[in-house]
Protein backbone atom coordinates (compact mmCIF):
# COMPACT_ATOMS: atom_id res chain seq x y z
CA UNK A 1 0.00 0.00 0.00
CA UNK A 2 2.77 2.63 0.77
CA UNK A 3 4.71 1.88 -2.34
CA UNK A 4 1.96 2.71 -4.56
CA UNK A 5 0.63 5.58 -2.50
CA UNK A 6 -2.78 3.47 -1.69
CA UNK A 7 -4.49 4.97 1.51
CA UNK A 8 -7.68 2.58 1.47
CA UNK A 9 -9.27 -0.40 0.41
CA UNK A 10 -12.54 -1.43 -1.08
CA UNK A 11 -12.13 -5.39 -0.77
CA UNK A 12 -9.65 -7.23 1.07
CA UNK A 13 -9.41 -10.80 0.71
CA UNK A 14 -7.75 -12.95 3.73
CA UNK A 15 -6.33 -16.15 3.75
CA UNK A 16 -3.17 -16.61 5.56
CA UNK A 17 -3.51 -19.99 7.43
CA UNK A 18 -3.97 -18.79 11.32
CA UNK A 19 -1.76 -15.38 11.17
CA UNK A 20 -5.08 -13.91 11.13
CA UNK A 21 -5.11 -13.27 14.75
CA UNK A 22 -2.15 -11.61 14.94
CA UNK A 23 -2.11 -9.55 12.10
CA UNK A 24 -5.89 -8.31 11.39
CA UNK A 25 -7.14 -6.15 13.90
CA UNK A 26 -3.20 -3.56 13.91
CA UNK A 27 -3.83 -3.94 9.85
CA UNK A 28 -7.91 -2.52 10.54
CA UNK A 29 -7.07 -0.19 13.24
CA UNK A 30 -4.55 1.66 10.75
CA UNK A 31 -6.03 0.77 7.10
CA UNK A 32 -9.85 2.01 5.55
CA UNK A 33 -11.24 -1.04 4.07
CA UNK A 34 -14.55 -0.95 2.92
CA UNK A 35 -14.95 -5.10 2.26
CA UNK A 36 -13.57 -8.23 4.33
CA UNK A 37 -13.44 -11.31 3.18
CA UNK A 38 -11.56 -13.57 5.15
CA UNK A 39 -11.49 -17.59 6.02
CA UNK A 40 -10.93 -17.61 10.26
CA UNK A 41 -8.85 -21.26 11.26
CA UNK A 42 -9.47 -23.30 14.12
CA UNK A 43 -6.06 -23.60 16.03
CA UNK A 44 -5.12 -27.12 16.03
CA UNK A 45 -7.81 -29.95 15.89
CA UNK A 46 -10.22 -28.44 18.30
CA UNK A 47 -13.30 -27.53 18.29
CA UNK A 48 -13.37 -24.50 20.39
CA UNK A 49 -14.70 -21.43 18.58
CA UNK A 50 -13.89 -18.99 21.48
CA UNK A 51 -10.97 -17.73 19.70
CA UNK A 52 -12.80 -17.06 16.17
CA UNK A 53 -15.47 -15.49 18.06
CA UNK A 54 -13.15 -13.44 20.07
CA UNK A 55 -11.25 -12.35 16.86
CA UNK A 56 -15.27 -11.31 15.09
CA UNK A 57 -15.85 -9.00 18.04
CA UNK A 58 -12.72 -6.68 18.16
CA UNK A 59 -13.68 -7.02 14.24
CA UNK A 60 -16.92 -5.49 14.76
CA UNK A 61 -15.90 -3.11 17.27
CA UNK A 62 -14.23 -1.38 14.10
CA UNK A 63 -17.88 -0.74 12.89
CA UNK A 64 -18.15 -3.91 10.17
CA UNK A 65 -20.71 -5.66 10.06
CA UNK A 66 -21.39 -9.81 9.18
CA UNK A 67 -23.11 -10.19 6.25
CA UNK A 68 -22.52 -13.43 4.93
CA UNK A 69 -20.74 -16.62 6.72
CA UNK A 70 -19.80 -20.17 4.79
CA UNK A 71 -18.23 -22.86 6.51
CA UNK A 72 -15.59 -24.77 4.68
CA UNK A 73 -17.41 -27.75 3.40
CA UNK A 74 -13.62 -29.62 2.60
CA UNK A 75 -12.63 -28.59 6.37
CA UNK A 76 -15.87 -27.96 8.59
CA UNK A 77 -14.22 -27.90 11.77
CA UNK A 78 -10.95 -26.02 10.43
CA UNK A 79 -11.78 -22.83 8.71
CA UNK A 80 -15.51 -20.69 8.03
CA UNK A 81 -15.20 -17.39 5.55
CA UNK A 82 -16.59 -14.09 6.69
CA UNK A 83 -18.15 -11.68 5.09
CA UNK A 84 -17.86 -8.00 6.97
CA UNK A 85 -18.63 -4.66 5.58
CA UNK A 86 -18.11 -1.22 7.62
CA UNK A 87 -20.75 1.18 8.70
CA UNK A 88 -19.16 3.83 6.39
CA UNK A 89 -19.84 1.86 3.03
CA UNK A 90 -23.33 0.64 3.79
CA UNK A 91 -25.12 3.99 1.39
CA UNK A 92 -22.46 2.63 -1.35
CA UNK A 93 -23.56 -0.77 -1.34
CA UNK A 94 -27.37 -0.73 -0.23
CA UNK A 95 -26.80 -1.89 2.71
CA UNK A 96 -28.94 -1.52 5.83
CA UNK A 97 -28.52 -2.25 10.24
CA UNK A 98 -31.66 -4.95 10.47
CA UNK A 99 -29.74 -6.26 13.62
CA UNK A 100 -26.12 -7.15 14.73
CA UNK A 101 -25.01 -10.51 14.77
CA UNK A 102 -22.47 -10.00 17.20
CA UNK A 103 -23.98 -9.09 20.56
CA UNK A 104 -21.91 -7.18 23.34
CA UNK A 105 -20.60 -4.89 20.77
Amino acid sequence: MKLEGVDSIEILKIDIEGAEYEVVIPFLEKHSVCQILIEIHIDGKSTNYDKVKDLLMQIAKLDYFLFNFEINPFAPFIATEFSLIHRSCFRRYGAVEIARYLNNV
